[in-house]
């Protein structure tokens, strides 16, 4: 998972449908029901307020505001499981961002709060630095760009015990996002009359200097994605090129009227909205940004949720819910095995196994003998074939073959194949 946090401000999200082709029909619905269900966690804390998260090596960090950060090992997603908590004195994470085994924090209340997470059990706060209000953060090349108020600072962390300002410049009343490349950081502000999204020269950290703009129109919610910033600004979500930090370019890709976040991967747009082109259900509409169609829509089991944060990662929809939990859905279909190359094979013996709905990205062929599963290992993966070379240590006698998704979701059957050791 990419260790670059995604910048995601969970704000009223206008989209009005003007540029989109509605191709779907009711077979494209799906349900997030519990049958697309991977895993879930919640807990029973004063305030049970998830936020914002980001994952990196299969643990998931979660700003859980007024209960502190949470922090999971998703490594198994259908069994997260809590293995830290950090909370400060009157707490409000707005934000956080994970490198090299260091989490920042913004906090509202307490500032940038710089924590070692490399032992999660055991959490180490390393250093802060308060001004208040602090509620966006991104770090690069040893400093923090913290959104305190209205400013954006720049903090030196070179001495994480000892972070100190190099600088700052006024981003407007409502910061709405940060990310930093080279010597530029692209800000967002969504206040009414605000200064809208911004483009500022960093490389003197000690005087930002604002390089380029684009107002009056608002802009609530901003995140990169190879090469480009996707940002909402006004009503529309626009794709800007900042291949020139100086005078980026605009296109707008749709807009209209919803509500939650939105994220971008593999050419998709995934956003949270209470409308789906007058179908009248809660959920999440997928575009496809190639075609600037809606391809799928999913629904929210249950009710209306609030979605404080979305992901999209090798095939697992990742949220987090306000007052609920974090989520974690599989929204394809279940995993099929129609038939094995061969009845019979000897260990480490070549097999194709075919099928349907093993998704693009790759999981696990797990053999299992005498209540024993191990793993075989994968030459090649697609869709609807998968081929394999069993494990050389398997005995004489009956094996099962079965698909485990790249999402931890088996396959809903399984295939038995005999093993004959040769002599």
């Amino acid at each position: 998972m990419n260790k670059r946090k995604s910048l995601l401000i969970l704000l009223i999200f206008p989209i009005s449908l003007f540029l989109l082709g509605f191709d779907y029909s009711t077979d494209n619905i799906t349900e997030l029901s519990s049958k697309k269900l991977i895993g879930s966690y919640s807990y029973k804390e004063k305030y049970n307020s998830f936020g914002t998260f980001v994952m990196v090596n299969n643990i998931a960090y979660i700003s859980t505001w007024r209960d502190g950060l949470l922090i999971l090992d998703i490594s198994d997603q259908t069994k997260p499981k809590r293995v830290g908590m950090y909370i400060e004195n009157d707490t409000s994470i707005q934000d956080v961002y994970v490198e090299n085994g260091i989490a920042y924090i913004a906090d509202w209340n307490n500032g940038l709060q710089i924590i070692d997470v490399s032992n999660p059990s055991k959490l180490i706060l390393l250093g802060s630095y308060n001004t208040g209000n602090a509620s966006h953060v991104y770090v690069s090349n040893n400093i923090a760009f913290v959104t305190f108020g209205s400013n954006l600072e720049l903090i030196d962390i070179s001495d994480p015990s000892l972070p100190s300002l190099f600088g700052s410049i006024n981003i407007g009343n409502e910061p709405s996002g940060i990310y930093v490349s080279g010597n530029y950081a692209y800000v967002g502000d969504k206040a009414d009359s605000g200064k809208g999204f911004q483009v500022i020269d960093v490389s003197d950290p000690s005087n930002p200097v604002l390089v380029g703009q684009k107002i009056p129109a608002v802009c609530r919610q901003l995140m990169y994605v190879d090469g480009y910033i996707y940002a909402l600004i006004g009503v529309d979500v626009y794709k800007i090129d900042i291949s020139n930090p100086a005078a980026p370019s605009y296109e707008a890709l749709f807009g209209g009227e919803s509500t939650g976040p939105f994220y971008i991967a593999d050419n998709k747009a995934y956003v949270n909205g209470d409308w789906a082109g007058g179908i009248d259900k809660d959920g999440i509409l997928v575009v496809d940004l190639i075609s600037m169609k809606i391809i799928e829509l999913y629904t929210t089991a249950g009710g209306n949720f609030h979605f404080e944060d979305i992901k999209f990662s090798n095939g697992t929809l990742y949220m987090s819910l306000a007052g609920r939990g974090f989520y974690m859905y599989d929204p394809s279909k279940p995993a099929v095995i129609s038939s094995l190359s061969k009845r019979k094979s000897e260990p480490g013996g070549v097999l194709a196994v075919n099928g349907k709905n093993f998704g693009e990205y790759q999981g696990v062929v797990l053999i299992k003998q005498n209540d024993k599963n191990q793993k075989a290992d994968i030459v090649s993966w697609s869709d609807e074939k998968i081929d394999i070379t069993l494990p050389t240590k398997l005995k004489s006698g009956s094996a099962v073959v079965r698909v485990k998704k790249s999402t931890d979701l088996k396959s809903r059957n399984y295939k038995t194949i005999q093993i004959k050791k040769s002599n």
